[in-house]
């Protein structure tokens, strides 16, 4: 168990160091270049480019490393986990000015889809849902923010996998979601301090205020966690995920 917790403490830390270096290098370049002529505007959105193939190419290999592979079961609980998601992030509790909104629990199968069928399915399910989310009620003001704030901020739902190895799945799955709602606020938060500085409130840091501001993910994904973690402890929910990916 020691093995498995330092395994996914070295992964955890590997990608928020990740996303903060991201965030970093966001930061600079949109300070250099915001106010540009086109060339240098043309680098922004190549840089925008590679970093969504680096993303692509993460993927696709946690991808080939699946032993299992994807079975027509798969992809179709796949696909009604998307589509149902799609339809309860339209449920919203409230919205934020900016963007953003706590829902009805939308990333909730996303979770338990990642949870049941491992991280590599889970990660091109939450991927697919976070470019989808881009097209549903979408707020862009740049490449980059655009990024952080759909296909990476999604992605990360898919982490949630990495606790599956704990012996008390409950502590475990307790431990994913705190995993996914620390990663997913860090990209909502560096897009806001970047690119929604302007915004804050006269006498306030941007990021300060983007610290404030990105609050209700935290919101949205406690709500999740506590559906998550009800549905996960219903036998026959359980009993029905487990057969669907024991028998993939």
């Amino acid at each position: 168990m020691k093995r498995n917790i330092l395994k996914v403490v070295k992964i955890v830390l590997a990608t928020i160091l990740a996303l903060a270096v991201i965030g970093w290098i966001a930061y600079n370049v949109v300070q250099g270049f915001i106010d540009g002529d086109f060339t240098q505007q043309y680098q922004l959105y190549l840089f925008a480019g590679f970093v969504i193939l680096a993303i692509t190419l993460v993927v696709v290999a946690l991808v080939s490393k699946d032993k299992k592979g994807y079975s027509a079961k798969s992809i179709a609980f796949g696909a009604v986990c998307i589509a149902l998601s799609f339809a309860l992030s339209y449920v919203k509790l409230f919205r934020m000015p900016q963007g953003g909104s706590v829902t009805a629990g939308s990333i909730v199968l996303l979770l338990l889809y990642s949870w049941y069928f491992g991280l590599p399915k889970g990660l091109v399910c939450c991927l697919i849902y976070g470019i989808l989310q881009s097209i549903q009620d979408p707020w862009i003001v740049h490449p980059i923010q655009f990024i952080l704030d759909y296909p990476l901020a999604y992605v990360t739902v898919g982490f949630v996998a990495l606790f599956t190895n704990f012996k008390n799945k409950n502590l475990g799955l307790i431990l994913g979601i705190l995993t996914v709602t620390l990663l997913r606020y860090l990209c909502h938060f560096t897009s806001g301090w970047v690119f929604f500085g302007e915004y804050a409130p006269e006498g306030v840091a941007s990021w300060i205020y983007s610290l404030g501001y990105s609050l209700y993910v935290l919101v949205d994904c406690a709500v999740a966690g506590v559906l998550t973690f009800a549905l996960k402890n219903v036998k026959a929910v359980e009993n029905s995920l487990l057969k669907a990916s024991f028998t993939d």
